[in-house]
């Protein structure tokens, strides 16, 4: 046998990072960095592989054939064992020993179709080819179906208050555009001034949505809450796309089955379900990230979409503030594993980016270096918004919460299964890092955010949101951890069961599907289970959200709890009894939630929204958000017990107290006993 120059020894310590293996497990050839996908997508082991018989295989000794004890089946278990992945210029073939053994058989590629020991590769059948030709369609269904259907109880929340104004006056600014007005300094700052510090892209998409959709399904948006379900829809369509992108990445780097439990693992992470019904900057940032990785790494070796990893970066950019991280780890990574072909994503992003982000934000036209340093200083400046973790609170003048809670967020916070196949994929990367690019580069991304997430000087607040953009790295980690599972029960069963290629075909598949209902079932039970309160998500190591609220976490934080059933009982709640309409005051959530209900008709007119220092109330409605109780708050809970609270798990996640002049008196006479209440207790 000749040998391979082209493929070092990939232990050698000198070059542990000089490789040509990009494909994960294929020969990469002299100048392809990646071995690119057809049409079709990579082929499976156990779609396309028609194992020879053990008893055709030569002996070990052979002339022309060689054993190797290393990587075991490896080329029939990535999504990459094509044959042109494995041949060589020395024209050899890699193929795997079904014999107990455990060896690796290496033959000459010029045998002939009439040579009994050669090997062939087939296509799968034609259903098998169009279901995963077809997946990344179904996955984006799947992802919008599922969000636009769980809608009802998920409240509005906290943020998207703030976004609605705002899409509306990019709504009418959209619409002046297109007819060539609304282009002058004033226009500008009349309809993007407001809100400013969030940048377009969101506002943009609301808009259009608010604009199109309504006139392409006008029966479809005749109820009262039509104007929340046409601001979330691009929410649900980012979820839907990122699904799809999980997929094909994954599908790069490892295979469709792989790539297709990377998506599976995100559609069912709850908190990360939640957000997707949400009119906020989270998917859409979640989605862009995940297109600018995917065109940078098939610009390593096209111009073409290096062109379109500078576009995409720069509507990342208009995103939101976190996108300014991302080429961090993408460089470093391109550093050490694809040497000088990053160049051409880097011109591009360094050029195009600040170019598309500009063209993007209209807000930045007409003085973008001043706007774009205001912006900046924004972020750098942002208050350290109050949390309540391990029973303290935290922020709003008082000390950060400490640096390792978005770690403790991320344990709590994911199914088991879930845990289990991510920390799986990370062990994997380990092993040989240098021959794990795809690996490598997700588990960079992941170790940055989370190290951005974790400086002392970083808000932490909200949950999981502000570092949610880590969750699709942790899915596709789950998916190398699933290929991982397959190759071990495939080797640790070889040799004994798998003696006929048939029942390695069958295993194979089996622990493919095995572990993808796992993972299909686990995270849609715990989805279900906790519906529609999404981000009050806690897995079994807490004793899910009653554990959580004994160890002193934040249980509710952004109002979605606010849903229909409590905007119902408060519709129905009796006049008082001089005639007058009852007076209801939001607490430790957003009043401007209220007043966009009421002006949607949903919240019902009769009823008087009122805010602090706007008179007495009658009813107060109380989040169970402990890091915003006030005084006042708590003196509420020791006041009188909920006439309705709305639970989870026995866990009151909000409540409607009655309240009036009676509580009034109450409130003065003991803050005039203790003017120093302990409100994190």
């Amino acid at each position: 046998m000749v040998e391979d120059e082209r493929n070092p020894d990939p232990d050698s310590a000198d070059d542990i990072f000089d490789i040509e293996w990009m494909d994960e497990a294929a020969l990469a050839s002299e100048d392809v960095l990646f071995s690119e996908p057809g049409p079709e997508p990579p082929p499976q082991s156990f779609e396309i592989l028609d194992w020879p018989r053990a008893e055709e295989l030569p002996d070990s000794g052979e002339q022309g054939f060689q054993c190797d004890d290393t990587q075991v089946g490896q080329a029939g278990l990535t999504g990459h064992s094509s044959p042109q992945a494995f041949a060589s210029k020395s024209s050899t073939i890699s193929v795997p020993c079904p014999v107990s053994s455990g060896r690796e058989q290496v033959r000459d590629a010029s045998s002939t179709g009439n040579d009994r020991h050669a090997v062939h590769q087939r296509r799968p059948p034609m259903p098998v080819r169009l279901v995963w030709s077809f997946m990344p369609i179904l996955l984006f269904t799947a992802g919008y179906a599922t969000v636009s259907f769980t809608q009802n109880g998920v409240g509005y929340a906290w943020d998207e208050a703030y976004y609605y104004e705002p899409s509306l006056l990019a709504a009418e600014w959209l619409a002046g555009f297109l007819k060539g007005e609304n282009r002058d300094a004033g226009s500008i700052d009349k309809y993007w001034s407001k809100r400013s510090e969030h940048p377009s892209v969101m506002k943009l998409s609301s808009a259009v949505s608010i604009m199109f959709f309504p006139l392409f399904l006008p029966g479809f948006f005749m109820g009262e809450e039509s104007h929340l379900i046409v601001m979330r829809m691009p929410g649900a369509i980012f979820f839907g796309i990122s699904l799809s992108l999980l997929y094909l990445l994954g599908r790069r780097a490892w295979g469709p089955v792989p790539g297709l439990i990377s998506a599976l693992l995100f559609l069912t992470m709850p908190r990360v379900f939640g957000h997707a019904h949400f009119a906020s900057m989270e998917m859409p940032l979640i989605c862009m990230m995940l297109t600018v990785v995917f065109c940078f790494l098939r610009g390593l070796d096209s111009p073409f979409w290096a062109i379109l990893t500078g576009i995409f970066f720069g509507l990342l950019l208009a995103t939101k503030i976190n996108g300014f991280f991302l080429p961090l780890p993408l460089l470093l990574w391109s550093h050490l594993y694809a040497g000088n072909r990053y160049l051409n994503n880097l011109v591009s992003m360094l050029i195009l980016g600040p170019v598309v982000m500009f063209l993007a934000w209209p807000w930045l036209w007409h003085d973008p270096l001043n706007r774009l340093l205001e912006y900046l200083l924004f972020h750098v400046n942002h208050q350290q918004t109050a949390l309540f973790f391990q029973g303290i609170k935290w922020g709003y003048g008082g000390a950060n919460a400490p640096w390792y809670y978005p770690l403790m967020m991320l344990l709590v916070s994911l199914p088991l299964v879930h845990i289990l196949v991510i920390i799986i994929g990370i062990i994997r990367n380990f092993w040989k890092p240098h021959h794990r690019p795809y690996s490598s580069l997700f588990l960079m991304c992941i170790l940055f955010m989370l190290l951005v997430a974790c400086l002392p000087s970083t808000p932490k607040y909200d949950g999981v949101r502000l570092f949610l953009p880590v969750f699709p790295f942790l899915a596709l980690m789950g998916g190398a951890g699933s290929l991982f599972m397959i190759q071990f029960v495939t080797v640790l069963t070889h040799g004994h069961y798998l003696k006929n290629p048939v029942r390695q075909h069958h295993l194979m598949r089996g622990v493919a599907v095995g572990i993808s209902l796992a993972v299909l079932v686990s995270g849609a039970l715990a989805t279900v289970a906790v519906h529609p309160y999404y981000l009050s998500y806690f897995n079994r190591m807490t004793g899910g959200l009653r554990g959580a609220a004994k160890k002193g976490f934040e249980v509710t934080y952004w109002g979605e709890a606010f849903n229909h059933e409590v905007i119902e009982y408060l519709n129905n709640l009796p006049f008082n009894p001089d005639g007058s309409s009852p007076r209801i005051m939001a607490r430790a959530f957003h009043q401007l939630c209220l007043e966009h209900l009421q002006q949607w008709g949903i919240l019902s007119d009769a009823l008087r929204v009122i805010g602090p220092g706007q008179g007495l109330a009658d009813y107060h409605v109380l989040l169970m958000r402990r890091s915003f109780w006030s005084v006042d708050d708590l003196l509420l809970t020791r006041y009188a017990s909920p006439i309705r609270s709305w639970e989870h798990e026995g866990i009151p996640l909000i409540a409607v107290y009655q309240t009036g002049s009676d509580f009034e008196r109450f409130r003065i006479e003991q803050k005039t006993r203790m003017p120093q209440v302990d409100t994190s207790c």
